[in-house]
C-alpha cells in the first residue's frame, strides 16, 4: 500500500511515511477519483479532519473499504461519511 501512496506523489513523500498528502492529490487515487464522495471520505478519514492524509490514514481507507472489512465497519464509516453532508 506504501507504494500506491507514494506513486501519488513521490515527490513529496520520498522515503518517509510521516507526510500528509494535500486532499486533491489523495483524489486521484482510482478508488477515490470516480466517487462522487471522495472528498467527505477524505474528511472522515483524514486524522486533522481537513481531508489531508498521511500513510496512516490512507490505510484506514482502504482498509474500510476492503471487501474483507466487516459489515459493521463499514457501516459505521458509512454514517460518518453521509451524517455529515
Amino acid at each position: 500500500m506504501f507504494k500506491r501512496f507514494k506513486a501519488l506523489a513521490p515527490e513529496i513523500i520520498g522515503q518517509t511515511r510521516d507526510a500528509r498528502l494535500p486532499m486533491e492529490i489523495i483524489l486521484n487515487y482510482p478508488a477515490l477519483k470516480m466517487n462522487p464522495f471522495g472528498d467527505r471520505i477524505c474528511t472522515v478519514f483524514s486524522s486533522t479532519k481537513d481531508g489531508d492524509c498521511t500513510f496512516e490514514d490512507f490505510l484506514d481507507i482502504m482498509s474500510v473499504f476492503n471487501e474483507d472489512a466487516p459489515i459493521s465497519l463499514k457501516a459505521e464509516y458509512a454514517f460518518r461519511i453521509f451524517g455529515n453532508s
